[in-house]
């Protein structure tokens, strides 16, 4: 990608924004990062030595800075648009009890554990946890 920059090219990054390249031959201090850009405002970012020698970085011919091939030069500046927000479906719970008349009405409560249901005082008493989705 950055194998026929030049010294002098103009090129972008997200670590420090506009640059010049300043050399392109390997050296002895970063021989697997022969491209070095000089950014044109002083970049306190990640790699902040505490002086202006920040605004120095050395990249790979592939335009990655950490040899991992993720790009982060560029010839001209990459601008992100986000999408806007989109529809989810998000999980609900409905929680609550269903109550029925009993035709006959029993004097002690009954418990079905295996349906969690009770029965007490003539009363049907069933107990409701529901998941469904709806769109926010």
């Amino acid at each position: 990608m950055f194998r026929d920059a030049k010294v002098g090219d103009r090129v972008w990054s997200p670590i420090g924004g506009w640059g010049t390249v300043i050399s392109t031959s390997c050296n002895s201090k970063h021989p697997d990062y022969p491209i070095e850009i000089k950014y044109d405002v002083y970049d306190r970012g990640v790699y902040d030595r505490g002086d202006k020698s920040s605004t120095l970085r050395t990249f790979r011919h592939d335009g990655s800075v950490f040899g991992d091939g993720n790009q982060v030069l560029f010839w001209d500046e990459v601008k992100i648009i986000p999408p806007p927000k989109p529809k989810r479906k998000a999980k609900k719970h409905l929680v609550g009890t269903l109550v029925f008349n009993k035709l006959d009405p029993g004097r002690n409560p009954t418990y079905y554990k295996d349906q969690d249901i009770y029965v007490t005082d003539g009363l049907i008493k069933i107990p409701i946890r529901h998941e469904y989705e709806v769109e926010e």
